[in-house]
């Protein structure tokens, strides 16, 4: 039910002067603050006016009920982003200090990843004065949670948190660290590229005081071993000899050595066509289908995990030791375990760096010895073979793995990065994330340094273990509904003068060839730009986009992604003829049509990480870039 206080009263009663006191004032704006006062929907009455959908439908039920005897059931339908939004008249004011709270239940057989997106300004575009979060809702399964937005939370650098008896804290996935809780103007439960109809069933969404302003429940909730101390489960560790025992049962576990069938050493399929071999992974297309094909000329097909390696396993203590139960002596045995840590991206209590110390190794270490990380290194490899996965996945340390594949059998990929690397200019693009120029001269340098320091040093360009080389990761570009054009439209708001500016004047100078004059290309966007020399100023495209200027953003984020990728693929060609350009792992927000279409150009195999259930998304044009394309799925 939902409450709402009404004004009473006739104003020519309460002052037939017709003039308002300062005390009417007062008490005038008293009710306005109570009549939006945020109070507990359990869907008793129906479904509240405030209540729209998108791409859904919502139906009360009895079923799932937490508060009374209804609730909501939404079913989403198939669609980008089906939703169900709850708008107030005017604004929600929620007080201060305080978490929304919710109950919610999956009726279907299939978890449904849940995102909610609470604004703070009718200008809110799901990062800017807005918060997302997401949490996964299992089968039959009922979740109780709250999430916080008031400034008094205290932020230790994690997405969720312990249960405070408050239900599942379910913490920011992007945007905003703080809202107005006093000026809140929608909140939406939605689904993210639904593929499959999908229902959900809420109640009891309540303003609750914010549980993180006192994080003691917190208190040591992390044992020596690294693992959660309020719950027990078979397999969790309870002293060092349950690891010595672990590593015991493992070594009969792993005599059987690879459970793939029917394949060579690289994993090609011994069953299947030969294409004859180079020496070397490459791609093909056999029967009008592409495949990878490995070095002996056998089709290959790769599985793996991401992430072989220990340097990003370290948990930040500084500012959260409250939770650590036992950590070990600085300067004992486990000392080395400890380092400094630094530039994350989302520290404890806003802390520029601090102290961190890593459980995973430190158990290696107590399970293997001193010499614990070759042998963490060859179990590793042996235990990826008796699971069936026929590479190494990326981001494995390179010290460890990149150069070696004769020594451990096992295909595997190399990584090069240089959006974090290099002197050459740089765009602002979503988020105000920065992005290569790559029409600065100096990237061409950026990119052949790259190549040679992370990867031609570990001999990776001679090593027929190596699957192939990814790019750079993630690059954020913009996406079909993360604005395509953003760094198209950034470019165009600096000065062309600049020296730095060296996309705008590549884009200029591409229009020019297009149009004859400026007037012609006033004619196509319908704008009344002076002269090309006032389009070299800084310069903001209209919202309201004619047909010609998104045609010219197209062409220029082709035309920009183009640069891109041919400049990588030129280097690797020469430096790295035998080697497989990878791309660069494109996600949602970075892939519009355009772009992937410029990729599979320059690329031997076309990449995407994928954070849903399904690799089956609209995003992906797969089927339209004849080119073989490879999944990496994060859930």
């Amino acid at each position: 039910m939902v409450k709402k206080g009404v004004i009473k009263g006739n104003g020519k009663k309460l002052n037939p002067h017709g003039k308002i006191t300062k005390a009417e004032v007062i008490v005038i704006l008293k009710h306005l603050t109570e009549a939006f006062r945020f109070e507990t929907i359990s869907f008793e009455d129906g479904v509240p006016s405030t209540v729209s959908f998108g791409n859904s439908e919502g139906v009360i039920v009895s079923e799932g009920a937490t508060d009374g005897s209804k609730a909501l059931r939404v079913n989403y339908d198939i669609a980008d982003f089906p939703t169900v939004r709850f708008t107030p008249d005017r604004v929600w004011n929620f007080g201060r200090d305080v978490a929304l709270s919710l109950d919610v239940t999956n009726p279907t057989d299939t978890p449904v990843a849940l995102r909610i997106r609470v604004d703070d300004s009718t200008s809110a575009d799901g990062s800017n004065h807005s918060t997302v979060s997401t949490i996964t809702i299992l089968p039959h399964d009922t979740q109780s949670m709250y999430l916080s937005y008031s400034q008094g939370s205290i932020d230790l650098g994690m997405r969720g948190l312990p249960p405070s008896g408050y239900g599942t804290n379910v913490g920011r996935s992007y945007g905003e660290t703080v809202l107005d809780t006093t000026n809140i103007t929608q909140f939406q439960f939605w689904l993210l590229y639904n593929l499959e109809e999908a229902s959900l069933i809420f109640d009891n969404i309540k303003v609750i005081p914010d549980p993180n302003v006192d994080i003691s429940y917190t208190d040591d909730t992390v044992d020596q071993y690294g693992q959660y101390t309020g719950l027990d489960w078979e397999g969790k560790v309870k002293n060092d000899q349950d690891l010595l025992d672990d590593k015991a049962q493992e070594a009969i576990e792993l005599e059987n050595g690879s459970s793939l069938q029917n394949t060579n050493e690289y994993g090609g399929w011994l069953d299947g066509p030969n294409l004859g071999g180079t020496g070397f992974f490459r791609a093909e297309k056999y029967n009008g289908v592409w495949s990878l094909v490995d070095p002996e000329g056998y089709l290959f097909f790769a599985t793996g995990v991401d992430i072989l390696r220990l340097g990003d396993s370290s948990t930040w203590i500084d500012g959260r030791d409250n939770m650590f139960a036992e950590l070990p002596d600085p300067n004992g045995p486990l000392g080395d375990h400890y380092t400094t840590v630094g530039g994350v991206a989302r520290p404890p209590l806003g802390l520029a760096q601090g102290t961190a110390f890593n459980h995973y190794s430190a158990n290696l270490e107590r399970k293997y010895g001193e010499n614990y990380l070759e042998e963490w290194k060859d179990v590793s490899i042996k235990r990826f073979k008796n699971w069936g996965f026929s590479t190494i996945g990326n981001w494995a340390d390179p010290n460890l793995f990149f150069g070696k594949g004769e020594e451990f059998k096992l295909p595997y990929a190399a990584t090069g990065l240089t959006s974090t690397f290099g002197n050459h200019a740089r765009i602002t693009s979503r988020n105000g994330n920065l992005v290569a120029d790559p029409f600065d001269p100096e990237y061409k340098v950026t990119v052949k340094t790259m190549v040679e320091q992370q990867l031609l040093q570990f001999g990776v360009q001679n090593d027929p273990w190596c699957m192939g080389v990814y790019v750079d990761n993630e690059i954020e570009w913009g996406g079909e509904n993360n604005n395509p054009y953003i760094i198209v439209q950034n470019a165009f708001m600096l000065d062309a003068s600049a020296e730095n500016s060296y996309a705008k004047r590549a884009f200029i100078e591409k229009l020019k060839d297009t149009y004859t004059d400026i007037q012609a290309l006033n004619t196509a966007w319908g704008t009344d730009i002076a002269s090309w020399k006032a389009l070299e100023a800084p310069y903001t495209f209209p919202e309201q986009r004619s047909a010609g200027v998104l045609a010219d953003l197209s062409m220029m984020i082709k035309m920009y992604a183009r640069q891109y990728f041919s400049t990588i693929d030129e280097e690797l060609t020469v430096s790295m003829p035998n080697i497989l350009y990878l791309g660069c792992r494109f996600a949602d927000w970075g892939a519009s049509a355009e772009v992937q279409e410029v990729c599979a150009e320059f690329v031997d195999v076309v990449s995407f990480n994928v954070y849903y259930n399904d690799i089956n998304q609209a995003w992906i044009h797969a089927e339209q870039l004849d080119k073989p394309c490879i999944w990496i799925n994060h859930v």
